[in-house]
């Protein structure tokens, strides 16, 4: 979609901070606290162009949210650079990753051990089809581990040594 107008060159400070927040937010999605729970960056790239188009063209928005997609995602922001402070906007660009990766490395770091353990059982609850269970066969299998001494902390201990917690 090359047929945009530039009806601005340059954003205020305002706007590229805005700019620069909500395409961060987009990255990611949040929990019902505001909480980091995933990163999202195919929806970001896509917030980039929305707010460009947002920020610096003439686009009218329609109701049509298919097509409002198809021309996001048609725009090519380099077939604008000789129409904008291009410096400015290299600069919004790379405080947006920026900020991403600031985000999204507190996010990796805060899912310790434990927690990518919890969250490596729970996948694995959530797979199992409990009507497929034979529980006769369960209890015989967990006297196995009672007889041979394993508890719930030696196994945890065994995880946090291994090379899949240490990745």
């Amino acid at each position: 979609m090359n047929n945009l107008k530039i009806i601005k060159n340059k954003l205020t400070i305002d706007e590229s901070v805005q700019f620069i927040n909500t395409v961060v937010h987009a990255f990611f999605s949040y929990d019902e606290n505001g909480e980091v729970i995933n990163y999202t960056p195919y929806l970001g790239k896509i917030a980039l162009k929305s707010n460009f188009i947002k920020y610096y063209t003439d686009y009218n928005y329609s109701d049509d949210s298919d097509k409002v997609y198809d021309d996001i995602c048609n725009v090519n922001i380099k077939d604008y650079y000789e129409d904008i402070s291009l410096v400015q906007y290299l600069e919004i660009e790379a405080s947006i990753y920026e900020k991403v990766s600031v985000i999204r490395d507190n996010y990796i770091n805060s899912q310790n051990g434990i927690t990518r353990l919890l969250n490596s059982i729970s996948d694995v609850l959530d797979s199992i089809n409990i009507s497929d269970l034979d529980f006769k066969k369960i209890e015989n299998f967990m006297s196995k581990f009672d007889e041979s001494g394993i508890n719930a902390r030696s196994i945890v201990d065994a995880y946090l040594n291994s090379n899949q917690y240490n990745r």
